[in-house]
């Protein structure tokens, strides 16, 4: 009798035992779909866009034309502000801002448009002249060159002279002072050496051979120390270029043997100065950091959009992974049809161009959760977007109203030219309502706060901000 007690309470613990293992295996399995609830076994939406051909004028890049022209055939997000020092400062130590910003229709610009500036000392014309002040012209003693060779006429000063650095590096301070918090002032060429502020004294070295970095640099390091915030261009490579990472202009684009030869071959194989032996180093791969500007040659340079020329003119830009040209460029002039849609076609891919190519994400959506997936973009154009601008998920309700909006954890300036896929995962508010929400994607200018650049999708024309699809809230 007590063995068969003993019997079935064995059995009665064995059942036990059992009931209380499969409540465990149902809890587990509770807990463990609850936490997948709204992410693995959410449904995952993918759409796809294509790309436009329309030519697209976004900031920071294209056709960069004058400041002090007047009507202009193309569209442009940028001009150009060449300034003599002669005007700055008429008088020692009196910077003459005013009438330098009345000539390059400083308020009218900055409203909409940014600048690219230069400052020269020595810039040729028909007409006997110099392009630095009086005053300083008699305390250098007049030291340096009158010249008149082809029509071109100027003052080339003795760039060795302490006299002549010390005042530019006040000039440029001035400069630093004036602009250096300024986001209308975003491109500074270092000019201030050489005819036009080119870097060469090609119409003056029978007596002015052009100076060793041991004096150049001296004209560079102003720049470096009073306009930090600002992205710095050399005409051609240099060491303290490379060393700081600058971008390049080539003044001479469209020209195959100054862009070929001189231009293109110095970045990637390094060159010696004729004037003074001096060896500068290779600049490969600068344009990832810093632009590679410039402007046509043989004004307006139309030329190079001729049939004959435009596939050279195309390579041109792809080798040199151009960002802007100009104020040199054909811009200002009516163009006939074939030589208009050569242009277009070097707008398509100077500079930056984005696409939206795909996004993949959690359609279905519970409060409080969050909304997963990732983004591709191509950018097709030949340079990356040189400034740390966050791209932004938006959720808009059907009333049009953004109920939430989200900046990727991207850093824009990596996206060379090529194909990128970020992903997302964006916390819904606990309160978001239930319904259905169209999600749309910009990227966003962080000093005003507004979407600033515009994709080139099909079905995006026109606007900052790209509709990318929906998804449900439940």
């Amino acid at each position: 009798m007590e063995i068969m007690q003993n019997k079935m309470k064995i059995k009665i613990w064995v059942v036990n035992l059992l009931l209380i293992v499969i409540i465990g295996i149902i809890v587990i399995m509770f807990l463990h779909n609850k936490k997948r609830i709204g992410v693995v076994n959410k449904e995952f939406k993918v759409n796809e866009f294509k790309e436009s051909n329309r030519v697209i004028i976004n900031p920071y890049m294209g056709l960069v034309m004058d400041a002090t022209s007047g009507s202009t055939e193309q569209p442009f997000s940028m001009v150009y502000a060449g300034i003599s020092w002669r005007e700055l400062e008429p008088q020692k130590g009196k910077f003459n801002f005013n009438a330098i910003e009345k000539k390059i229709k400083y308020k009218y610009w900055k409203r909409d448009k940014s600048y690219v500036i230069r400052v020269y000392m020595d810039y040729p014309s028909s007409e006997k002249h110099m392009d630095i002040p009086d005053w300083l012209y008699k305390e250098i003693q007049g030291k340096g060159v009158w010249y008149d060779k082809d029509g071109n006429k100027g003052f080339a000063p003795e760039y060795n002279n302490p006299i002549l650095i010390d005042y530019h590096s006040k000039l440029i301070k001035a400069l630093g002072k004036r602009y250096g918090k300024d986001s209308s002032v975003v491109f500074v060429e270092i000019g201030s050496i050489g005819q036009w502020g080119e870097w060469n004294n090609s119409i003056s070295n029978v007596e002015n051979k052009f100076p060793n970095a041991s004096v150049t640099d001296k004209y560079v390091r102003p720049y470096i120390q009073y306009l930090s915030n600002k992205i710095l261009l050399m005409r051609r490579p240099f060491k303290i270029a490379k060393d700081n990472k600058m971008g390049l202009f080539n003044d001479s684009f469209g020209d195959k043997f100054q862009t070929n030869d001189y231009f293109l071959n110095w970045i990637n194989n390094g060159y010696k100065v004729p004037d003074n032996d001096q060896y500068n180093p290779e600049m490969n791969g600068y344009w990832k950091k810093s632009p590679s500007g410039g402007e046509f040659a043989n004004y307006p340079g139309d030329m190079y959009l001729e049939n004959k020329n435009i596939e050279s003119t195309i390579n041109m830009i792809k080798n040199s992974h151009t960002t802007w040209l100009g104020p040199s460029n054909p811009g200002y002039i009516r163009l006939p049809k074939e030589k208009k849609k050569n242009l277009d076609r070097l707008l398509n891919i100077i500079g930056y161009r984005y696409t939206i190519t795909k996004i993949q994400y959690s359609y279905l959506n519970s409060p409080g959760q969050s909304l997963i997936g990732s983004i591709g973009i191509k950018n097709s154009g030949v340079a990356p977007f040189y400034f740390k601008w966050p791209i932004q998920v938006i959720l808009e309700d059907s009333k049009g109203e953004i109920v939430q909006k989200e900046n990727l954890n991207y850093d824009i300036r990596n996206l060379l030219p090529g194909s990128v896929d970020i992903p997302f995962q964006i916390p819904l508010d606990k309160n978001l309502p239930w319904g259905i929400y169209k999600l749309k994607v910009c990227i966003l200018n962080p000093e005003t706060n507004k979407p600033a650049i515009e994709f080139a999708n099909l079905g995006c024309e026109n606007s900052k901000v790209c509709n990318v699809g929906e998804m449900k809230v439940k």
